[in-house]
């Protein structure tokens, strides 16, 4: 029997089909699907089988996005914005005034 530490990975995961290394990726998935040391992204396995439907071309993406926007007219506010300011405004009395600390050590000194 050989040592367990002496096993060749790569070799034996070169002679696995496609459907075996699928198999194998779903197994380990499920084995700790709440591993911490995986990125988030990671934790879940890809279930998607679509193949892309084109390159991605941002440039013509932001431009199809901001000819959508403005074609589409923008919603009224359903309350209108007034600048107003609501609540009470504290009374002069209460208000706190700072003092900073080199102006009260200087007053100190006299």
């Amino acid at each position: 029997m050989s040592d367990p530490r002496n096993i060749d990975e790569d070799a034996i995961l070169k002679g696995l089909s496609p459907q075996e290394l699928e198999q194998l990726e779903y197994e380990l998935q499920e084995m700790d699907p709440e591993n911490a040391m995986l990125p988030a992204g990671m934790r879940q396995r890809d279930q998607t089988k679509k193949s892309p439907t084109g390159p991605f071309d941002r440039d013509a993406l932001m431009q199809h996005l901001e000819k959508e926007a403005l074609e589409h007219p923008d919603r009224e506010d359903l309350v209108p914005f007034t600048g107003q300011k609501k609540g009470r405004e504290e009374p002069l009395c209460i208000k706190r005034q700072h003092v900073s600390l080199s102006s009260a050590l200087s007053f100190r000194k006299l």
